[in-house]
């Protein structure tokens, strides 16, 4: 058995961890939502410790003093609320259990994964239905079932292929069905900053070759966002969310990781949101705010900090607006965002993606990197990424150290028996 200690805030005791042997999940939890100490805790799913998630509790609980076996739930709720609701669920029925904290706990209507189900099925009913049920009910003249697409809800690069070659899909047609979702959704997320005027011209390209049997990689045809410090030569413009640079000459060329992502067959659709100037503008900046774009709202929560900088690029991935998206990080601003948004942020190693045409912060630490929902979708895009630029000579080693196709590493039962903890003292608040 592992075990991970940690003091919970003011409001709890010291309580120890343990993962169950009979659990092959993981626990996502916040100190606000443990208010109170419970003898043993079956890990359910790791995420950030500010976004209340999943959470379940094992074998006995002091409040209720039931001894069945408990499940996991979604536990949302925003941090203006004054009282946690826990939800359990047993065998056959539910039991609630309410207590008040000092530190103002949370307020919560859970849902729940059976052990039949796997972590995308979950994902699927759970935290993608909750976001869109968030975002739908706050448009105004429009009814949570009237989600545009939902087929497209945390459908992975692979699916979209499949469906594409069977003849299913068309480039043109999935680019046509993520704009309009970007239409309808974004309204309140705020995520993306520009439509590509051209995407559609260029699906209908992707799709002539693809009839004429030519597939350039597993990128083609798969629309995508780019982080809005990242050049284009095309109609769109390249601003850094800076009012500033709002008309300037566009560039000559694309910045290289946007040359090599066109050359995989990515359709670009548009630019995202930012932390304006990648952060790097005071010391009181704001997470996912741009002069010209407004704030970039968290998908789960439009109330909460989306992190940045690259915030755009998350939450759309997030509320599904794109299959996948571009970010750039000097210092969090790919992982940040992946976490608080719930999908996955790889920042590579310095040297195997270019940063020509790339706003730059410090040479030392900046990348570009890719933002998807699931890994596979992730090692699918760094491989389209990585390569030797001659205008940046840190990448002169690339292409020895890149690999072309990052996905022959993933392994499925890689984490499989494995137990993760997190030790509360060590995070920030």
């Amino acid at each position: 058995m592992s075990e991970a200690n940690g003091t919970l805030g003011q409001a709890a005791t010291k309580v120890t961890l343990k993962a169950s042997n009979k659990s092959g999940m993981v626990l996502a939890f916040s100190e606000r939502m443990l208010c109170y100490p419970y003898p043993r805790v079956t890990l359910v799913s790791l995420a950030h410790p500010r976004l209340y998630r999943f959470v379940a509790f094992g074998d006995r609980n002091e409040h209720t003093n039931d001894e069945r076996d408990w499940s996991a739930g979604i536990l949302p709720a925003t941090s203006r609320q004054r009282r946690q609701t826990l939800a359990f669920y047993g065998r056959n029925r539910f039991v609630r259990a309410s207590h008040s904290c000092r530190q103002g706990c949370l307020r919560s209507s859970p849902l729940y994964m059976t052990n039949k189900q796997n972590r995308r099925e979950f994902l699927k009913s759970t935290v993608a239905g909750f976001a869109t049920l968030t975002l739908f009910r706050n448009v105004r003249g429009m009814a949570p079932d009237s989600n545009p697409f939902p087929e497209l809800i945390e459908i992975t690069i692979p699916e979209l292929q499949a469906q594409m070659k069977s003849g299913k899909l068309t480039a043109r047609r999935l680019t046509e069905m993520y704009l309009e979702r970007i239409k309808q959704i974004d309204t309140k997320t705020h995520a993306v900053l520009e439509i590509n005027p051209d995407a559609l011209a260029i699906a209908d390209k992707l799709d002539k070759e693809r009839r004429r049997g030519k597939i350039r990689s597993q990128l083609h045809g798969i629309p995508i966002l780019i982080k809005d410090n990242i050049e284009t030569a095309d109609r769109m413009m390249t601003t850094a969310g800076s009012l500033a640079l709002v008309g300037a000459p566009t560039p000559k060329q694309d910045a290289f990781v946007v040359e090599r992502l066109r050359k995989a067959g990515a359709v670009i659709i548009g630019k995202t949101n930012l932390s304006e100037w990648a952060n790097f503008r005071g010391n009181r900046s704001i997470s996912g705010w741009s002069g010209r774009g407004g704030q970039t709202n968290n998908p789960y929560f439009l109330d909460q900090n989306p992190c940045g900088s690259s915030s755009g690029s998350g939450v759309a991935v997030s509320a599904n607006l794109a299959a996948a998206s571009v970010g750039t990080e000097t210092n969090g601003s790919i992982i940040c965002p992946a976490v608080t948004n719930g999908v996955v942020g790889i920042k590579p190693t310095l040297g195997l993606v270019s940063r020509s045409g790339i706003i730059p912060i410090a040479h030392t630490q900046d990348t570009a990197g890719p933002m998807a929902r699931s890994v596979t979708d992730a090692a699918i895009m760094l491989g389209a990424m990585v390569g030797r630029d001659k205008l940046d000579t840190i990448t002169a080693a690339a292409d020895k150290n890149a690999a072309k196709d990052y996905t022959k590493f993933l392994d499925k039962n890689g984490l499989r028996g494995a137990r993760l903890g997190l030790v509360m003292q060590f995070t920030t608040r």
